[in-house]
């Protein structure tokens, strides 16, 4: 079989991407983290002020996150400000201070549009979907799996071919591994790698601070 007919039949898990975040990559493409965005809170839209960042966030896509405990210790120890995502089946309230709450309706892609809305470059966004990993690399942000892996340029493709090959196999009515259990080394994996990670980009905004983090990779 030719590169180019393996090349071929491996396209269905870019058009799967692009065909499932269509309306968020045409935002992305369309965007200005300069500019104001807009927050979508209980179904409707809400134009807030972007001018005022003066450091990074954490963006957490919320639904089903297991280390959210981990976030809260860790960015309120390091004063980092952090906002939660959640549709409204996982209705989440947080009294920890800086930690600000948006929940979106249940529909589609909803809750990764919130994100992405708010998103800037330098942020973290934690998240397991591989597909709001990319687009939150393209907008310079560092996504950062619960498992404490980091997504990156260099693994995000594998990881979504991956996962296109073991759903084509599913639908072709075979059978795959499901993901791993997950662990109290998991949580533990995050909440340093996190810890690290902030401690790196607040270095990185300190001249002549010497840097030297190398984080774990998916």
């Amino acid at each position: 079989m030719s590169i180019l007919n393996i090349f071929c039949q491996n396209l269905g898990w870019i058009n799967s991407i692009i065909s499932q975040y269509l309306d968020i990559i045409v935002y992305v493409l369309n965007s200005d983290s300069s500019k104001n965005f807009v927050v979508c809170k209980e179904g409707k839209s809400y134009v807030t002020s972007n001018s005022s960042r003066t450091t990074f966030k954490i963006l957490v896509d919320a639904d089903s996150c297991p280390v959210k405990d981990n976030i809260y210790k860790v960015a309120q120890g390091l004063k980092i400000p952090v906002l939660l995502v959640a549709s409204t089946s996982h209705r989440i309230c947080s009294e920890n201070d800086g930690i600000q709450t948006i929940t979106v309706d249940n529909s589609p892609q909803a809750v990764d549009l919130a994100l992405m809305n708010y998103v800037a470059a330098g942020d973290i966004v934690v998240t397991g979907d591989y597909g709001l990993a990319v687009l939150a690399l393209s907008k310079q942000a560092t996504p950062l799996s619960p498992r404490g892996f980091i997504f990156t340029d260099r693994n995000i493709d594998s990881l979504l071919l991956q996962r296109h090959m073991e759903a084509k196999i599913r639908r072709g009515g075979g059978r795959t591994k499901g993901p791993k259990v997950f662990t109290a080394e998991d949580s533990q994996r995050f909440a340093e790698t996190l810890r690290k990670l902030i401690i790196f980009k607040l270095q990185a905004q300190t001249p002549g601070v010497e840097k030297g983090f190398h984080p774990p990779e998916g």
